[in-house]
């Protein structure tokens, strides 16, 4: 059986940084060996360590493959409130934890306009999602304690979630447009526009 969640998140933070260069160089590149040859050679993470770049990298990656042309130039260029919801929509499609959780809890919670989000409704969704997917019942507590301190740092980053409290976003038209015509309407919903 094919697990439908993963507790990947617990080292693919929101890497920002890496997002933005990683999708400058494949506008430029377009070649995904030249871009991890120059990300290794000219440590342009500034990890200390090669095997931390390679386990970044490829998350990276797998995160900017599903994100058009129009929002890799975006992401690269862009200032960074916008820049941020990008990242946060390439996890949100990489992650069905992470998509589950937007969908189902921040959809809910801006539907009934209720603009707190508390640590035990982290607590409380995680504990049903266990008893749905068992793959969960084999994370530790402190794998659980933090992926949701992961996913609660991410919602933070790209600016929904400040001092526990939702905020709303204000998106570029022209990027609002984009992502509403583009099946990006739940990930919309749950992002408060």
């Amino acid at each position: 059986m094919i697990s439908k969640y993963s507790a990947n998140l617990t080292w693919e933070p929101f890497l920002y940084h890496e997002m933005q260069i990683v999708a400058g160089l494949l506008l430029d590149w377009k070649n995904p060996d030249q871009i991890r040859e120059k990300v290794y050679t000219e440590n342009l993470f500034q990890y200390k360590t090669q095997k931390s770049i390679k386990k970044r990298l490829s998350c990276v990656f797998r995160r900017l493959r599903p994100l058009t042309v129009f929002l890799l130039e975006k992401l690269a260029s862009w200032r960074s409130e916008e820049a941020k919801v990008i990242i946060l929509l390439s996890i949100y499609k990489d992650s069905e934890l992470v998509k589950d959780f937007m969908d189902e809890v921040l959809q809910g919670k801006l539907a009934l306009g209720q603009k707190e989000l508390k640590d035990s409704e982290l607590m409380s969704y995680f504990n049903s999602k266990s008893r749905e997917h068992g793959e969960m019942l084999n994370w530790s507590e402190s794998t659980i304690k933090k992926i949701r301190q992961i996913i609660k740092n991410m919602l933070s980053w790209a600016g929904i979630l400040n001092k526990g409290k939702l905020e709303r976003i204000i998106l570029w038209v022209q990027l609002r447009d984009y992502l509403a015509q583009n099946e990006a309407k739940d990930f919309l919903l749950s992002i408060w526009i």
